[in-house]
């Protein structure tokens, strides 16, 4: 049984505010510094929709018992497929990949921004794992031109992807509505060159350690930061061919 420490009112730590319930529990052994996402933690988190989380209402992402899962999980698949590897061809080997791992990497990461590199680098090595197995080089090997090869964009880079096609698809098609309702254009109090940018508006946070993870802020950050050319297109396919281009150029400072 993990030891823990009855808190109400407030609590500060990292300089970081959180207000809490009376009967709030600390884990004590599940605190690291600088690592805000998992300082309130609740002894039974549920997985729903396959993700983990602290409570029913789908209000608290469980992040670390997520990342450890999966983690755990891909371990095992990529164990398999590279037990069969010098069976298999490339092409075979990378669509195993792709729908063991990568489409589990790729399923609800959104949720992922904003996360501690600490956990984005757990993440990251079950990738370059992906990418050794597919092009059969040892452990050791640097993975970062493996995956510039293989055309797989970074952790973080999905993450932003998956993002800014969610935006996409709220602005030009409005779907899904609920998320739709979250973006507002940016409207400038006069007439000023970004008027007819297309940017989105940029609410100001009211909680320092998740509001800037929320899609609400997250979403109009990344895409007022996108070239004028990928913010103006209104086909789908045009959208995905561009930003995924323009993504995988950013990471690899490709010139």
């Amino acid at each position: 049984m993990k030891p823990q420490t009855s808190i109400g009112g407030l609590v500060t730590y990292d300089k970081f505010e959180y207000k809490t319930q009376a009967g709030d529990t600390l884990s004590k052994t599940n605190v690291y510094k600088g690592y805000t996402e998992y300082l309130l933690l609740y002894e039974t988190p549920k997985k729903v929709f396959g993700v983990w989380w602290h409570d029913e209402n789908l209000k608290y992402f469980a992040v670390l018992k997520h990342v450890e899962t999966f983690c755990r999980s891909a371990n095992w698949q990529l164990r398999n497929i590279s037990l069969l590897r010098k069976y298999l061809d490339d092409k075979t080997c990378e669509m195993l990949v792709h729908a063991f791992v990568t489409s589990r990497l790729d399923f609800l990461n959104s949720l992922l921004y904003g996360l501690s590199d600490l956990s984005i680098k757990k993440l990251q090595k079950i990738q370059n794992s992906a990418a050794r197995i597919v092009k059969r080089k040892k452990r050791h090997c640097n993975a970062t031109p493996l995956l510039k090869e293989l055309h797989w964009l970074p952790i973080s880079a999905r993450i932003k992807f998956k993002i800014l096609l969610l935006t996409f698809r709220a602005q030009r098609l409005e779907q899904p509505v609920y998320i739709s309702q979250l973006l507002a254009p940016y409207v400038p109090p006069r007439d000023l060159r970004s008027s007819d940018k297309a940017y989105l508006s940029l609410p100001n946070p009211r909680l320092k350690a998740y509001g800037y993870r929320c899609f609400a802020y997250s979403a109009p950050y990344l895409w007022n930061q996108l070239p004028d050319h990928i913010r103006f297109c209104t086909e789908l396919s045009v959208f995905k061919s561009y930003l995924k281009t323009h993504i995988f150029t950013c990471s690899f400072d490709c010139n």
